[in-house]
């Protein structure tokens, strides 16, 4: 059985410094020791963006479905305190970046319940693109 010491990358997902997803990955065709500056913010930030295109798909799905055209109301959410989801990619146990996305503008129901499981593939074919480049 491995180890997460076995793989290269790490991937994590933080609710106000709560774990939500985390996983180890390797890429075999990368062998470096370092990653510079300009590759590490190019993972960041599609990482980063990848995450909020799903949050901001499963609002929007989550409005939808609730949503009655026949009742006048308006369906607001109240402000809850200001969440931060975090990003952290890591590489042989170093962070190498790190990104912050503001959960106030997504529902307590996305947010909260947040399952990234079906863009994992996604994010980590991106991450292999920028490290080939």
């Amino acid at each position: 059985m491995k180890t997460k010491s076995d793989y290269q990358f790490d991937f994590s997902l933080f609710i106000n410094d709560k774990i939500i997803c985390q996983r180890f990955f390797n890429d075999n065709k990368y062998d470096k020791n370092q990653i510079d500056f300009n590759k590490a913010i190019e993972i960041i930030t599609v990482t980063t963006g990848l995450i909020k295109d799903f949050l901001k798909s499963e609002s929007i799905e989550l409005l939808w479905k609730n949503y009655d055209s026949y009742n006048q109301k308006k369906m607001l959410h109240k402000e809850t305190k200001n969440d931060l989801l975090k990003v952290t990619i890591s590489y042989n146990s170093n962070l190498i970046a790190s990104s912050c996305i503001e959960g106030y503008i997504y529902a307590p129901k996305v947010k909260y319940k947040v399952d990234i499981r079906p863009i994992i593939p996604v994010i980590f074919s991106n991450i292999r693109l920028c490290l080939i480049k």
